[in-house]
């Protein structure tokens, strides 16, 4: 009766357990990397320059196998009303760091920054490990 009992504890514990990794993942298959890229646009940059540039960063996350989701928006005002420090912001998701080389590497994406940079005046660029 023990044995019997013991083989049903263990086997309870292995379909909870097998439930777990399938329901949340484990530590390697769960996490990515995030790329979060800001622009200031010039006081010069006219609504054709801006809307140039938002239509070839769509175009990047289309093109290049390595951004695994890609999200943009125009910034909205801040904290007590301030005015935002950006015009623009892009957000992509990647598998690793090497994939993020390959997108910044990646002759598509040099053709986006020698076609648009002409139209800012700032940029800020901040990767970060994350888990879904």
């Amino acid at each position: 009766m023990k044995k019997r009992i013991s083989l049903f504890i263990i086997g309870v514990i292995s379909s909870c357990l097998l439930l777990a990794v399938t329901a949340f993942g484990t530590a390697s298959d769960t996490s990515s990397k995030q790329r979060i890229v800001c622009f200031k646009f010039k006081a010069t940059a006219s609504e054709k320059n801006i809307q140039q540039h938002i239509d070839d960063f769509a175009q990047l996350g289309k093109d290049i196998l390595e951004l695994l989701s890609y999200k943009a928006g125009k910034t909205i005002h801040g904290d007590f009303n301030a005015a935002p420090e950006y015009d623009i912001m892009h957000y992509m998701t990647f598998k690793d760091e090497a994939a993020i080389d390959k997108y910044f590497n990646n002759p598509k994406h040099q053709e986006f920054i020698k076609r648009n940079k002409g139209s800012w005046e700032k940029v800020l660029v901040i990767n970060s490990n994350t888990d879904k």
